[in-house]
């Protein structure tokens, strides 16, 4: 058996003739020069040799100032800089426009030479993590966090995606049309199961970030685990990250919902009927064995860490959703300021949404102004806690509020509003701004649409329904 090369003895992956051919059609062709600094950027390190490093850094200076780029102005840049002598002078400047007759290929050279980069990057992180390895106090998933990150990091370099023009997007856009008119009740996003709500939304959709923000006590985690779990019975998978609930108490959650009792009796072991009747709960949690959801219970989730466990389940587990439970308990890059910190949280999580092409609801508090507000304290976009980013980076954001919790028995119209939650739409960047009322019962973890019935019709249909076990024990979350 061949015994594999030592990585210490091999050279870093790179081309030079590639990096010559590039600069070159860079320097020769105005198209050339514009495809490579769309593909490359600013970033010169895609350039292995140091002399290819200046003179592409020669290069973006030029383009990024507005002036004309060409084999005298890029010489002269280079003499400003003091890095002339450095790539050989003017004449290899020169000579690079003689290694290529056109910028034709330019395209594919560029992706070469990013495959490249990536491959000697990948290499500097793996002997990062190896350091990191061996560093006896170092804590072991602390390396696994900050490996995944980097691994991640990667992605981006080798995302290559130039301007299309609108003939090329016409049929796929279209296709995407029909097939959304063949959709059953129009729903070509994820089920909320609440009919209401995707009447509106048509399923909360790819690549969105919904940002579902009350104040505590509204239900927006009961809220958010009633139709995620909707969600996964229709088979469509996803991840729960709940910074503020354990798995545990979520689970228990679930189960008393399918099982129709309260978390608290669950939770003290209060059944009339003692081990019986709890052993009884078993059977009519099965249902949920089968659901393709996953729940981290990472506290502190860092930013880079979430992005880093979303884009490996994406991969391993083919996720179709993500919930964040809740955003001011992630922690993010920026630690400037809280603002800051924020902002930085949910453009990574619209980020994360764009990247793996599913919705992101992201759940998020709301401040104490609402409380102080005379009349119905329904909420607004103001209200939205610590960064205004967060209603800039959201595509959707969604208000449950119960008037109830304030007290107030009936809305102006003189409707009830016992048991219900009100969905107000602050922001719908690709919809309308409606509300809608739905039945919500927090002990059981129940919603249900109202329909067109009257509502104290409705609520008596509904309590008839909810069996025996229901109690009076709130469990707001």
């Amino acid at each position: 058996m061949k015994t594999p090369q030592r990585t210490e003895t091999l050279p870093p992956p790179s081309d030079i003739k590639l990096e010559i051919a590039t600069l070159g059609a860079m320097l020769l062709e105005k198209a050339g020069l514009q495809t490579g600094m769309s593909l490359l950027r600013n970033n010169h390190e895609v350039f292995y040799e140091d002399k290819h490093q200046y003179i592409y850094q020669a290069i973006v200076k030029l383009y990024n100032l507005g002036r004309a780029v060409d084999i005298a102005t890029v010489a002269h840049q280079l003499r400003v800089d003091g890095k002339l002598d450095k790539v050989g002078g003017a004449h290899y400047v020169a000579n690079l426009t003689l290694q290529i007759n056109s910028a034709a290929h330019l395209h594919t050279h560029c992706a070469f030479l990013l495959e490249l980069y990536t491959k000697r990057t990948m290499a500097d992180v793996a002997r990062r993590i190896l350091a990191k390895a061996y560093d006896p106090v170092y804590d072991a998933h602390a390396l696994i966090s900050d490996s995944y990150s980097d691994m991640n990091g990667l992605h981006d370099v080798l995302q290559i995606k130039r301007p299309m023009y609108v003939h090329e997007l016409l049929d796929a856009t279209l296709d995407k049309i029909e097939l959304a008119a063949q959709q059953p009740g129009g729903i070509t996003g994820i089920p909320s199961g609440l009919r209401t709500l995707d009447r509106i939304t048509g399923g909360w959709q790819s690549p969105d970030l919904i940002i579902i923000a009350a104040r505590p006590s509204m239900g927006k985690t009961t809220w958010a685990l009633y139709m995620v779990r909707h969600a996964a019975e229709q088979g469509f998978p996803g991840v729960f990250f709940s910074l503020e609930m354990s798995d545990t108490q979520l689970i228990t959650k679930m189960i008393g919902t399918v099982a129709g009792y309260s978390t608290n009796r669950l939770t003290r072991g209060n059944f009339h009927g003692g081990v019986d009747e709890a052993r009884s709960i078993r059977a009519k949690a099965e249902s949920l064995r089968p659901l393709p959801m996953l729940i981290d219970q990472t506290p502190g989730l860092s930013i880079s860490e979430f992005r880093a466990k979303a884009t490996k389940l994406k991969a391993e587990a083919g996720i179709r959703w993500i919930v964040v439970d809740y955003l001011q308990l992630m922690r993010g890059e920026d630690r400037g300021s809280r603002e800051q910190e924020i902002a930085s949280i949910s453009r990574t999580l619209k980020e994360v949404a764009k990247e793996l092409n599913v919705p992101v609801l992201a759940l998020s508090q709301l401040s104490r102004e609402v409380t102080k507000r005379d009349g119905e304290k329904e909420p607004q976009l103001s209200d939205l806690r610590e960064s205004g980013a967060i209603e800039q980076d959201a595509d959707v954001v969604v208000f449950p509020h119960r008037p109830e919790y304030y007290k107030i028995t009936e809305d102006a119209l003189g409707n009830p509003t016992k048991d219900t939650t009100k969905i107000i739409f602050g922001k719908h960047r690709n919809g309308p701004l409606e509300e809608v009322i739905l039945y919500s019962n927090l002990t059981y973890g129940q919603y249900k649409d109202l329909g067109d019935s009257p509502l104290a019709m409705t609520f008596n249909t509904l309590e008839q329904s909810a069996g025996s076990n229901q109690d009076d024990e709130q469990d707001p979350f």
